[in-house]
């Protein structure tokens, strides 16, 4: 991570989460309002980087340009073709990620979004808690802990450490979580973590 940044006094993971799961009470339309500065979210996975700054309508990085068009998220990531639609009041969504199928389920729990179901045509379960974000999406297992929150350039963000399996290599992992991305709701939320953590 950052080594020029301020650590805050407390994680904000549960608010991240707490955050997503507020969204359910207010009417679902394509976002909710983010403020004017647009962080980025980012994986450091072995000697792989991948960033993409999170805007009002999705994200758009150096290989990904995917945006929410009603309840359609449209574009690519990663450079794979992604069409997926979300359906706000069942919190499922489902489509394609380069001509795989996704179909996934998102449950809110105490203190945790539970995904599951198919991405890009592998089975997929895992959990965004208060302190961690651990199970398998895609063909990539993850078992992340949250090392705090940090304070950059004025944007707070959540970090997490730990190690990340896909196939038979397993890799040192880091990732950042800019709390912009939680103004979304608890199923965009975690469609777009879904596409930066299952593809690679």
């Amino acid at each position: 991570m950052n080594s020029q940044h301020t650590r805050a006094s407390r994680s904000r993971l549960g608010q991240l989460v707490g955050g997503a799961l507020a969204a359910m009470s207010l009417s679902c339309e394509t976002t909710l309002d983010i403020p004017p500065r647009h962080p980025d979210i980012s994986l450091h996975a072995g000697t792989g980087y991948w960033s993409a700054r999170v805007t009002p309508r999705g994200l758009h990085g150096p290989v990904t340009s995917a945006e929410f068009y009603g309840n359609e998220l449209r574009g690519d990531i990663n450079r794979l073709p992604v069409s997926v639609m979300v359906d706000d009041d069942q919190m499922t969504a489902q489509g394609l990620l380069a001509g795989q199928p996704v179909h996934i389920h998102v449950t809110p729990e105490l203190e945790r979004l539970h995904v599951n179901g198919m991405f890009g045509g592998s089975f997929s379960e895992y959990d965004i808690g208060a302190r961690w974000i651990a199970g398998r999406v895609g063909s990539c297992g993850y078992q992340l802990v949250a090392t705090g929150e940090a304070v950059r350039d004025g944007v707070r963000f959540d970090d997490f450490e730990g190690m990340r399996g896909c196939g038979a290599g397993v890799v040192p992992t880091e990732l950042e979580i800019p709390d912009s991305l939680a103004r979304f709701s608890p199923t965009r939320f975690a469609v777009l973590l879904s596409l930066l953590l299952g593809t690679r």
